[in-house]
């Protein structure tokens, strides 16, 4: 029955001259779709009962961008890059065009990596160095052009379609696709200071509680509203016998050296490791820096892969207690203990590597959390201080091993253990460990989840956008 239903599906996408590539076929891995074949594919899937996704840049943790399951149909947007200031569904793309249309004066908050899809990285928060400044990508959306679960194009903004407006800023992928952003952009800095300090195995130089103490400077440094305002964006990098802080300052080299730097370096019981820290640069280098080396300019065709899973949790204001980076710390220190293995033995078994970030959300004068924002959104977690991600990665020619998992769960459950059940986490770090149920308490929370749940029913009653923890 399956098959049949397929064949039918595929035939009329065909009679109506839509690209069709299925897995077998010599160009599976490069499989596009057009623009104005977006409409035709989603309307043919609801016809024949098979659920639909969108794949824009191909960077979902859990693939879900691909269905998340066997036998769903995956709309390729990757050559909608068309840009007239509002369209464009790679970061890198974007970036460049804003800085050369622009005079590199014009500019957006989004995230590092060049090659995201703008189409989930934006409906679904979107993190980045000027978010403190100028809020979360999701926040530049001022309307969408989508196409619905019965095919239909719609335009939507506040105003007009508020529901569909509410739902696609935060859980786009249960309820369309879109197929145009109107974004709202800013005018680039005419400075900018990326910085970074390493303090290595800080946690084993200065005991545990050396590590609790700076983390707690910190949380108070960031809430100092004579030092810290909007334009000061950070994240607290972690890992194995590693400690380090980098960020982004949208103000001349002055401040920042007079008043930022000595702030920061007061937080630690120890000097950062020796060498250039910081530098000032033009906002489109500043793009190119933090894209670490990765070109900003993407090809359709990009491949790369990681063979990883992660997790993570949204620390509410005012941040963490003294008992909960403990907690953590002290973990951390165990895990990072040194191996009794020899280093061919660790390559046998397989040994995954891990690293965790902690990027500063709130604080003093943060636009993340700013209550008076522009417009609405089903994105729940405008109270937080930290974001944090706990990512585990293992050889990519090898199975991804449990201990893998075990290790990022440990690293969680180390953060949250005496969090009181006050944390969550964040979409755009999809967990495949977690049920359909768990996951909307963790994403969307009961008053949220509640409205969009409505609004599935009336827009996409049968269905069609799904996946394993999509709205239903």
């Amino acid at each position: 029955m399956a098959m049949e239903t397929n064949t039918l599906f595929f035939n009329e996408l065909r009679e109506k001259d839509v690209s069709v590539v299925k897995a077998g076929d010599l160009d599976w891995e490069d499989y596009t779709t057009t623009y104005n074949e977006v409409r035709s594919a989603v309307a043919a899937a609801g016809r024949h009962g098979l659920q639909v996704q969108a794949r824009s840049g191909g960077h979902s943790y859990t693939s879900f961008s691909h269905g998340g399951r066997d036998g769903a149909v995956v709309v390729d947007l990757r050559h909608l890059q068309n840009i007239d200031v509002r369209h464009d569904h790679r970061l890198g793309c974007l970036g460049t065009f804003q800085a050369k249309v622009g005079g590199g004066r014009l500019a957006i908050p989004h995230g590092t990596c060049p090659s995201v899809g703008v189409g989930g990285h934006f409906t679904h928060g979107g993190y980045g160095h000027a978010s403190r400044a100028w809020g979360l990508a999701m926040d530049q959306i001022v309307a969408m052009d989508v196409v619905l679960a019965n095919g239909n194009l719609v335009y939507t903004e506040a105003g007009i379609n508020p529901d569909l407006f509410f739902a696609m800023r935060g859980a786009a992928e249960s309820f369309g696709i879109v197929v145009n952003f109107h974004l709202r952009l800013h005018r680039a800095p005419d400075e900018t200071i990326r910085w970074k300090y390493e303090f290595g195995d800080l946690i084993g130089d200065t005991g545990v509680q050396g590590a609790v103490s700076a983390m707690l400077e910190l949380q108070k440094l960031v809430h100092d509203g004579s030092v810290v305002d909007r334009n000061l964006s950070f994240g607290v990098d972690l890992g194995e016998r590693r400690f380090g802080i980098s960020g982004a300052y949208m103000g001349s080299s002055d401040d920042f050296e007079a008043k930022i730097e000595p702030a920061i370096l007061r937080c630690f019981p120890k000097e950062p490791n020796k060498g250039i820290v910081w530098e000032e640069l033009a906002w489109l280098d500043n793009l190119r820096s933090q894209a670490g080396g990765e070109p900003l300019l993407q090809k359709s065709s990009y491949k790369g892969r990681s063979n990883f899973f992660a997790k993570s949790v949204t620390v509410p204001e005012p941040g963490l207690s003294a008992a909960a980076l403990t907690s953590y710390f002290e973990h951390i220190a165990t895990i990072s203990a040194p191996s009794c293995l020899e280093p061919e033995e660790e390559e046998e078994q397989n040994q995954p590597g891990w690293f965790a970030i902690m990027d500063l959300y709130g604080g003093a004068d943060s636009q993340i959390n700013n209550t008076a924002r522009l417009f609405p959104d089903s994105y729940p977690h405008r109270d937080s201080l930290w974001v944090a991600q706990h990512y585990v990665f293992a050889d990519e020619d090898k199975p991804f091993p449990a201990s893998g998992l075990e290790l990022a769960e440990g690293l969680n459950e180390a953060m949250t253990r005496h969090m009181d059940g006050r944390c969550a986490a964040y979409i755009n770090y999809t967990d495949s460990s977690l049920s359909r149920e768990q996951a909307h308490a963790l994403y969307y929370g009961d008053e949220v989840l509640d409205r969009l749940r409505t609004i599935k029913k009336r827009l996409d009653p049968r269905n069609v956008f799904a996946h394993p923890q999509s709205i239903v």
